[in-house]
């Protein structure tokens, strides 16, 4: 989850362009993942109901999972054309896009070494100096709770509950909307201590006003 409140402005902006996230998308070997940490169980997937729900749509399922470097270069360079002298993406500042990953690498919660897989692609192929932060789930949750995460990684369940009761993947209407703390935050919580509310854009408040 690109955290899209990001608080560093430059970094929100980059987040939010849709050209990016579908860049680093189609840049990430899903299958390769799946065959090394879920001995080949399971499929290339997007945040979707799962087939056997009322909600479930193919183009939400698939889009942008087929791993293609070449075209997610395209994407990227729509979005950030300029590199430095050891091929990382510039912002648009000229500074190094650098992209910390929170990864729970604890109990079950193996994500760090799918982070590893997922960097080598970004790194290798697009150009992205991503790097991994691991550590244990209560100090990344608070730095996610406190809008202070630039990436983080996390479950995504996709059945009829989850839709319904805890929808924090396709609407940030709970804190586990790690994608848009600052939106959660504006809708649900604006008195939370740990970080400000984000106004959301008019798309985001019609979703509130759908699931309301």
């Amino acid at each position: 989850s690109l955290n899209l409140t990001h608080k560093n402005e430059t970094l929100r902006e980059i987040f939010q362009n849709r050209d990016f996230r579908i860049g680093m998308s189609l840049g990430l070997d899903r299958q390769t993942i799946i065959d090394t940490i879920y001995v080949s169980q399971g499929e290339p997937w997007q945040w979707c109901p799962r087939r056997d729900t009322e909600w479930y749509t193919e183009t939400l399922a698939k889009q942008f999972t087929e791993y293609d470097p070449d075209l997610a270069n395209e994407y990227l360079d729509k979005v950030l054309p300029e590199r430095d002298d050891e091929g990382w993406r510039l912002r648009p500042d000229g500074e190094r896009l650098t992209i910390l990953i929170d990864a729970i690498g604890e109990g079950v919660y193996q994500y760090d070494d799918l982070a590893t897989l997922a960097i080598d692609n970004w790194r290798r192929d697009l150009g992205l100096d991503v790097v991994i932060s691991t550590g244990d789930r209560s100090l990344l949750t608070q730095r996610a709770n406190s809008n202070q995460s630039d990436c983080f990684i996390w479950a995504g369940a996709g059945g009829l509950q989850d839709a319904v009761l805890y929808a924090h993947q396709y609407l940030p209407q709970s804190t586990g909307a790690r994608w848009a703390e600052g939106w959660y935050v504006w809708y649900a919580n604006p008195s939370n201590p740990l970080t400000e509310p984000v106004e959301p854009p008019e798309p985001i408040k019609q979703q509130f006003d759908l699931y309301d």
